[in-house]
C-alpha cells in the first residue's frame, strides 16, 4: 500500500492544504475537523449552506478565508469564490493571503497556476481557467460577480455597528438584495461570525430558517460547553483547550461584561433591552462615605433651552480611588432662570472639583452662564455616539462592581434612577442614564490622561 504524502493529504483534504501551506504548523482542532467535515460535502456535489459560529481567535477565519478558497480553486478551477467582510480592504487582506498559498502551492498539489495578467489580491485568476477569487466589503458593489462558492467572513466589526440598528438593517436588505443574486445555481455558501447581536445575520437567518426558510446547517461551539454540545463535550469544558486553556478565559472573561461574554463567546446574543446594566452589578452602601478624593456633579440638561417638558438631572459623586459612589440625584424640569438657581444651589451645597455638563441645548447656556459668574471647574462635554453606545462603553466599570449606589429605601430618588437604568435602553426617559454615562466616561478619560503620566 502506497505511502500517504503530505500533497496527497492537502489535495484531498482542506486541513491537509493548511498543514502543507504552514510547514505543518497548522493544527487540527475538533471543532475544525467538524467544519472540514461539511466543507467536504462540495466535494460529493452538494451545494451547503453553512453557518459557523465560533468564540474570537479559534482559528475558523484562519481555515475558511485562507486555505479553504485556494484549495477549492485547485479543486474546481473553473469556479468562482467571492469573499466578503465587513471592510473591503480587510477583505483584499484575506484575498492576498490566499493568492499567495495558492502562489507557492497551487502547481505543487493541483497542477494549476496564478494568472500573471490577474493576481491582485481582491481578485486573481487561475491560469487558463475560469475560475478565480474577488473580495469585497459588506454593503459593497458585487453587482457582475457570480459566485460558486461565496464566504461571508465576520460581516459585523464589533460592538459599535451591532448596537447600531440601522447598520443591521442594511446589512439584511443587503443580504437578501445581492447575495442569493451573486450566487450560481449549484453556488454553496459560508457565513462564519463572532456573535454580537440576535439581530446579525445568523441571527436572522435562524429566524427564516425556523419560519419555513432556506434550511442551514449550524456549527454554533462556545467557549465553555452547553447541554446537547456538538462535540459531545461534558458541560463547562472549553473548546480549545491546547489554545485557550480555562485559565486564559477566564482573564477575557473577566474583562468583559455578561452581555457581550454570552454573545461573543457563548453563541448566546440577547436583545440589548433588560441585559445591558444589571442590578447585580452595583454594590451598597448604608450611609454615605467621608473625605471623598473627589466630588463630582454631572448635569444632563434640557435638549433645548425653552423646553420645560424635559427633565434636567443632576447627579453628584464621590470618589475613592477607582470606586465611585452615586450620592444624589435630582431630577426636575426647568425652565432656564430655575435651571441657573438650581445649579447654583448644588454648587454651594457640594463644592465639586469638577462639574461636567453637555455642551448642547440649555446646557451650552448653563456653561456659559456659570463661567460667567462664578469660579466652578465647569468642563463641557461632547459626547460621541448614541446613549446605547456611549453607556455600553462604560458598563465594564459597573460590571466589575466599582459603581456604589444606596442601600434600598435609604434614599427617594433611588427607585426611579434603578428603574430607569435597568429598562435601558427601553426605558421612557433616559436622563439618569446619560447623567451617570457621562460621568463614568468622564472618569475613564481621567484615568486615560493619568497613566500617560
Amino acid at each position: 500500500m502506497a505511502k500517504v504524502t503530505l500533497e496527497d493529504l492537502a489535495y484531498a483534504l482542506p486541513g491537509g492544504f493548511a498543514k502543507l501551506a504552514t510547514n505543518n504548523k497548522w493544527k487540527y482542532a475538533p471543532h475544525l475537523k467538524l467544519i472540514e467535515d461539511k466543507i467536504l460535502q462540495i466535494l460529493e456535489g452538494k451545494p451547503i449552506r453553512l453557518l459557523v459560529s465560533l468564540p474570537p481567535r479559534h482559528g475558523k477565519s484562519h481555515l475558511l478565508s485562507t486555505f479553504v478558497p485556494p484549495w477549492y480553486l485547485g479543486r474546481f478551477p473553473d469556479n468562482r469564490v467571492l469573499l466578503v467582510c465587513y471592510q473591503a480592504e480587510f477583505a483584499k487582506s484575506w484575498g492576498r493571503k490566499s493568492r499567495n498559498v495558492f502562489t507557492e502551492y497551487s502547481e505543487q498539489v493541483f497542477g494549476v497556476k496564478v494568472s500573471d495578467e490577474t493576481a491582485a489580491a481582491d481578485h486573481w485568476e487561475v491560469l487558463k481557467h475560469l475560475g478565480g477569487m474577488e473580495t469585497a466589503g459588506m454593503g459593497g458593489a458585487i453587482t457582475g460577480k457570480g459566485a460558486d462558492l461565496f464566504i461571508i467572513d465576520d460581516p459585523i466589526k464589533g460592538r459599535m455597528e451591532a448596537l447600531n440598528a440601522k447598520v443591521m438593517e442594511e446589512q439584511w436588505d443587503w443580504f437578501g438584495s445581492d447575495v442569493y443574486s451573486r450566487l450560481e445555481p449549484q453556488g454553496s455558501m459560508i457565513i462564519i461570525a463572532t456573535r454580537w447581536s440576535h439581530e446579525d445575520l445568523i441571527g436572522r437567518l435562524v429566524k427564516e430558517m425556523e419560519s419555513g426558510g432556506e434550511q442551514w446547517d449550524i456549527i454554533s461551539l462556545p467557549s465553555y460547553a452547553e447541554k446537547g454540545d456538538l462535540l459531545g463535550r461534558k458541560e463547562g469544558e472549553v473548546l480549545w483547550p491546547e489554545r485557550w486553556p480555562k485559565h486564559l478565559l477566564e482573564k477575557k472573561r473577566h474583562m468583559t461584561t455578561e452581555h457581550w461574554w454570552n454573545a461573543n463567546h457563548q453563541q448566546r446574543p440577547s436583545p440589548v433591552g433588560g441585559y445591558m446594566i444589571k442590578e447585580a452589578w452595583f454594590r451598597r452602601y448604608q450611609s454615605i462615605p467621608l473625605n471623598p478624593e473627589q466630588t463630582v456633579l454631572s448635569f444632563d440638561t434640557a435638549q433645548k433651552e425653552k423646553d420645560i417638558n424635559d427633565y434636567t438631572v443632576i447627579g453628584t459623586w464621590y470618589l475613592f480611588k477607582d470606586s465611585y459612589y452615586l450620592i444624589d440625584v435630582v431630577r426636575e424640569r426647568y425652565n432656564h432662570p430655575s435651571l441657573i438657581i438650581a445649579a447654583n444651589i448644588a454648587l454651594q451645597k457640594w463644592k465639586p472639583h469638577a462639574v461636567l455638563i453637555e455642551d448642547k441645548g440649555s446646557g451650552t447656556s448653563l456653561i456659559q452662564h456659570l463661567d460667567r459668574t462664578t469660579t466652578a471647574p465647569v468642563i463641557p462635554i461632547i459626547p460621541v455616539g448614541d446613549k446605547v453606545i456611549r453607556m455600553d462603553a462604560v458598563t465594564p466599570i459597573i460590571s466589575a462592581g466599582n459603581v456604589f449606589l444606596p442601600e434600598k429605601n435609604l434614599t427617594g430618588w433611588l427607585r426611579d434612577y434603578e428603574e430607569e437604568l435597568m429598562a435601558f435602553p427601553n426605558s421612557a426617559r433616559k436622563d439618569q442614564v446619560d447623567m451617570t454615562s457621562q460621568f463614568l466616561q468622564w472618569t475613564l478619560e481621567r484615568l486615560n490622561r493619568i497613566e500617560m503620566f
